[in-house]
């Protein structure tokens, strides 16, 4: 699924020094001179620009502009000191500078939110900082849209999807229209399965972005793979890495659309060739070895999956790149007959990505296996909340309601399927 990077602050521009470079005119207090701070030349050590703020009294978003400067040189460190000095400064000072405040708060809950994102064991001390910022801000001002797309993003990426959806309609709800907050809502309606939803707010952005990004056709190609439209999900990818040849996100999506085609022998072999490509030039890309460990799969190469499955968790800290690793040792695992095994690696995939509905699918294959015909119903269901028309999910789920004399559901679901698969006679003699 796409991923959407969190949300940074907005300060407006800063203006233009003598030298044409940009730079921060911070006004000298008591006088009416200023000292040129050029944003591309300050000093490595944070403290002197911290002393001349101080100094100063410089108002908040000064302290904002000199912060993001060094964030976006990389000086990661400088970054938060500055923040964090800034916090410090008593609201009385600025009595009118609630914008500016939440900014600099919702700074530095940001860096948290992708500090605990990125990485592999996603400390709770780092998302409980991040959580504690958000709430100061909403202290100073609990209706700036900026802190319900942080918490937006925040929920994205711990998984908590509905909410995430909920935060990103309220920041959209309180102010004018935020593009981050609308990028974050298409990636949670995407990630529920709501994809028409998704493909309709991903067309939004590219309408109301001046200069739309080359992600954003990335993300408008899943939703059309997604909505079964194959060559319009391929013209997406193909124009994103027009725009941006670097991209690998659309360089794997448009790989594994075209290994994906079964009608043409010659896309599939496209596809794996610009796979194998990809992964030559990194091989840690956790999604690009899931990509291949899937292809393996097809191929009965049981110990490739394995190893290509493990490789990939090892190097992600995504949970949903996690939980297609597990996948897909669960599939080896069940196609094996190791029931006990692909059970456990299913539930992992589960705990991992609740919405994967593909491994609630194959955990209920095994549960029918093993006679338990309640607890896959259960999952079933799941499933099929996720994935309202699959086909799969509908028919074993008329069969287990079926085998536990659930008349009722079982003809409503095998109705169902008749809808969305007319042409398969299974569903038809089922349902008779």
């Amino acid at each position: 699924p796409p991923r959407a990077r969190g949300p940074d602050p907005e300060p407006p521009p800063a203006p233009r020094g003598a030298s044409g470079a940009m730079s921060i005119l911070i006004p000298i207090y008591g006088v009416d001179e200023a000292v040129e701070v050029p944003l591309d030349a300050l000093p490595s050590d944070a403290g002197d620009v911290i002393d001349l703020l101080k100094g100063e009294t410089a108002s908040l978003d000064h302290w904002l502009r000199c912060a993001l400067a060094y964030y976006v040189r990389g000086d990661v460190e400088a970054f938060k000191q500055v923040l964090s000095e800034s916090l410090e400064i008593p609201e009385d000072i600025f009595p009118d500078s609630k914008t500016d405040r939440v900014g600099l708060v919702t700074a530095l809950a940001n860096h948290n939110v992708h500090c605990a994102a990125a990485s592999t064991d996603r400390p709770r001390r780092v998302w409980d900082a991040a959580s504690q910022l958000f709430s100061r801000a909403d202290a100073v001002d609990y209706s700036d849209p900026r802190i319900w797309t942080g918490r937006g993003f925040m929920s994205l990426y711990r998984n908590d999807l509905d909410k995430a959806r909920s935060h990103f309609e309220q920041a959209l709800r309180t102010g004018p229209l935020r593009p981050l907050a609308l990028l974050g809502k298409a990636c949670a309606c995407y990630r529920l399965g709501s994809h028409a939803e998704a493909l309709r707010l991903f067309k939004q952005l590219m309408c109301v972005c001046r200069d739309p990004p080359p992600g954003l056709r990335l993300g408008l190609g899943l939703c059309y793979a997604k909505l079964k439209q194959p060559a319009l999900a391929r013209r997406c990818f193909a124009r994103a890495l027009e725009l941006d040849p670097e991209d690998r996100a659309a360089a794997i999506a448009l790989a594994v659309s075209e290994a994906s085609d079964g009608d043409d022998p010659e896309a599939v072999r496209a596809g794996v060739e610009r796979l194998a490509k990809l992964y030559a030039e990194d091989p840690t890309d956790a999604n690009v070895l899931n990509h291949l460990a899937n292809h393996a799969f097809y191929r009965r190469d049981f110990d490739t999956v394995g190893a290509l499955r493990r490789k990939a968790y090892e190097h992600s800290a995504a949970p949903q790149v996690r939980a297609e690793s597990c996948f897909h040792q669960a599939r080896v695992l069940h196609a094996q007959g190791q029931w006990t095994g692909a059970q456990q690696f299913y539930a992992e995939a589960i705990n991992l990505a609740p919405n994967f509905h593909l491994a609630q699918y194959g955990l209920a294959q095994v549960l029918v296996h093993e006679g338990e015909l309640p607890s896959a119903a259960t999952a079933l269901a799941r499933a099929l909340k996720a994935a309202p028309d699959s086909p799969p999910v509908l028919k074993l789920l008329g069969h287990v309601h079926t085998e536990l004399g659930q008349q009722d559901d079982a003809m409503r679901h095998l109705k169902q399927l008749t809808v969305v698969a007319p042409d398969d006679p299974d569903a038809w003699c089922m349902l008779a």
